[in-house]
């Protein structure tokens, strides 16, 4: 057996940084990596990391709540008014239409709704205002994917001065060590953060595309029936909202952006990869420069990527609030 088997094959998304874990799970014979793992350098290290990534996920859930409330608030605030003014008979509908009596039957309620859904978006809107969790949730991530690099670099220039030869050797437990835990799993994440991103995105483009041509055909539907005239007018004020709402939160989120640059950078570490027996080669020469620029060209890419990391977009402007119609 060589290091190739004592670090083991990628498990795919179960697969994670978690160096006492990984330390814990290697043979004896891999005695170098388990000490290069508990060197106080490299657990300091992954120490920052942990805590940058703990702090990154916390500002993007508490980001997302936030974004959800202003967009989501503002949309039904707007469509509150929308109904408000139909209630008022301010509109080009029947007075003795469904919708107009059902929101003058329940303007109250309405009304509440309008407020508290104001409120809302107003009070989440202040609030990311005087606290940037977007930028906040970038750094946080932008820190933990450098101090993951760090790990790696470290591990290395503690094997570097005495790397040995063979496929037993120091500089190869590295290699395999960064193989596993570093190449293919960020491999496997882009894949998965990817096709996540992309199908958010499609989501997003379907009900847009859909609400859009809603818009085309609502023209139409006043002239199908004199009672459906009063659904036409007060669709054409809703779908625009909802419209603006959906397109604010493709906006925010940015995740036709994040899955082409997630996808860009899996198939650039991907083709890399092609190389890895010709490093391996090198390791087992003990040739350390070699075995360091291919990291460093798979760090670079990662640098790239994480450098063009933004954790989310700017704040959307609420949907416009509805005006009566003209009386005639």
């Amino acid at each position: 057996m060589g290091a190739a088997e004592w670090i083991g094959p990628s498990d795919g998304e179960k697969d994670k940084l978690d160096i006492n874990a990984i330390a814990s799970s290697l043979p004896p014979e891999a005695s170098e990596l388990k000490a290069t793992l508990a060197n106080s350098i490299v657990k300091g290290v992954d120490d920052m990391r942990r805590a940058a990534s703990t702090e990154a996920t916390q500002a993007k859930a508490t980001q997302r709540r936030l974004a959800i409330a202003v967009v989501a608030g503002s949309a039904i605030a707007a469509l509150a008014s929308g109904l408000l003014l139909y209630g008022q008979g301010g509109a080009d509908a029947p007075a003795s239409s469904s919708l107009v009596s059902l929101a003058k039957q329940n303007s109250v309620v309405i009304a509440l709704l309008q407020i508290v859904s104001l409120l809302i978006a107003t009070a989440a809107a202040g609030y990311l205002a005087g606290k940037d969790f977007g930028k906040l949730w970038t750094e946080r991530r932008r820190e933990a994917e450098t101090r993951r690099i760090e790990i790696f670099n470290n591990a290395l220039a503690l094997i570097g001065e005495s790397p040995g030869t063979g496929d037993e050797s120091p500089l190869r437990q590295v290699l395999e060590f960064f193989r596993r835990y570093q190449l293919d799993l960020q491999i496997n994440y882009y894949k998965k953060a990817g096709q996540r991103e992309d199908k958010s995105s499609n989501r997003a483009l379907f009900a847009t595309s859909l609400l859009g041509g809603a818009t085309v055909v609502l023209g139409l539907i006043g002239g199908i029936s004199p009672a459906l005239l009063s659904l036409s007018a007060f669709l054409g004020i809703a779908v625009p909202i909802v419209l603006s709402a959906t397109q604010s939160w493709a906006t925010t989120t940015g995740a036709a952006a994040k899955a082409a640059s997630y996808q860009s950078a899996g198939k650039a570490l991907q083709n890399l990869r092609f190389d890895l027996t010709k490093i391996e080669d090198a390791a087992d020469a003990g040739n350390v420069a070699d075995v360091k620029k291919f990291m460093d060209t798979v760090h670079g890419i990662m640098s790239a990527e994480n450098g063009a990391f933004v954790g989310a977009g700017p704040l959307p402007a609420p949907p416009p609030t509805p005006r009566p119609a003209r009386q005639r």
